[in-house]
């Protein structure tokens, strides 16, 4: 048994890998969420022609608005009202915070929930690029909001990195918001949840057509719950003004590198039983060797890792036994990625 130098023999190392990924109105399809359900939680994107559901957007109010308060009759209506304490208790440092950009506080709040397929997966920094129909009406006039600055302009707090949505262009070249915000959202990067201020979205706020006929303000009004399924209005109103979203997903490996050195007078010895003969000499192996450096010959096949009370933590095998003796040294790295 020999202790480990952490100045020399012990190296952590960050990987980072990214993967692209991209959802447009023309290829991806969304679909109430979940399929076939009497309770819709939302509307998921999945490319055309599968099932492999990339986020999920759906709605909710703050207790600071008079929607929280509303008794809606259904069991959806009363679900939606607690979307927001859900995902505040996700992202906030208290779960009867509010969100707010700035010093503007986000009472109504449109949620995209990625999907992720390990804990380890994030948002990359500064890769959200999100373009929406801002116009008063439905006109093909689409506002980009990126979070470019991201990647050395994040915040932080105690359950996730963030940065803000900012203005980006229209597609006729303009990269001014007529409504006069300069962000519309907060990307939170660890938990994989975008959210978005519905009235900075659009050119005239909350009096822009947003579903049918209805306003924005309309749709987070009292008088909109008495007209059918408010939620489905809200989140359809969303997916036509949808244009597109790219982002990257971040797979962070971490790996820390053990270098376990046997010098040629260490470990050449074994508690194996087929190391000593009958009278319990240590057999010597066939072949010539310097008469004060008898030719025995071990072969390494378990490497173990012990705490300060000699408990054995873990333990790493070779694809095959590495011969040892007093001749040589060998040098074994032992990689833990996590």
């Amino acid at each position: 048994m020999k202790n480990l130098d952490p100045r020399n023999d012990i190296q952590t190392v960050e990987e980072r890998i990214f993967s692209a990924h991209s959802c447009t109105s023309a290829s991806c399809d969304w679909e109430r969420w979940p399929p076939g359900g009497d309770l819709s939680m939302g509307i998921a994107y999945a490319p055309t022609g599968t099932s492999d559901y990339s986020f999920l957007v759906t709605i909710g109010w703050s207790r600071t608005t008079s929607l929280y308060a509303l008794s809606g009759s259904t069991l959806d209506t009363l679900a939606y009202k607690y979307f927001y304490d859900k995902y505040a208790q996700m992202l906030l440092p208290s779960p009867y915070d509010t969100f707010k950009i700035g010093d503007r506080t986000l009472s109504e709040v449109i949620f995209i929930d990625f999907w992720r397929s390990i804990k380890q997966d994030e948002l990359k920094k500064g890769a959200t690029r999100f373009s929406f129909d801002g116009s008063y009406g439905i006109s093909g006039t689409y506002y980009l909001w990126t979070d470019v600055s991201a990647s050395n302009k994040y915040q932080q707090n105690l359950n996730s990195d963030y940065a803000y949505l900012q203005i980006g262009c229209t597609g006729s070249g303009s990269c001014d918001n007529p409504y006069g915000y300069d962000y519309a959202g907060i990307v939170y990067y660890q938990a994989g949840v975008i959210i978005l201020d519905p009235y900075a979205l659009l050119e005239s706020g909350s009096n822009s057509i947003w579903s049918g006929s209805q306003t924005l303000y309309q749709m987070f009004s009292q008088s909109a719950f008495g007209r059918g399924d408010v939620f489905i209005n809200a989140v359809t109103g969303f997916s036509n003004r949808f244009n597109y979203l790219n982002w990257n997903d971040q797979l962070n490996v971490y790996e820390t590198c053990y270098f376990v050195r046997a010098h040629a007078k260490e470990f050449n010895y074994s508690s194996n039983p087929t190391f000593v003969d009958s009278s319990g000499s240590i057999r010597i192996m066939s072949g010539s060797a310097p008469s004060n450096r008898p030719n025995i010959r071990t072969y390494v096949t378990t490497i173990g890792f012990y705490d300060d009370s000699d408990n054995l933590l873990a333990v790493a095998k070779p694809s095959h036994g590495v011969k040892k003796d007093f001749s040589n040294e060998r040098v074994f790295k032992v990689v833990l990625a996590y």
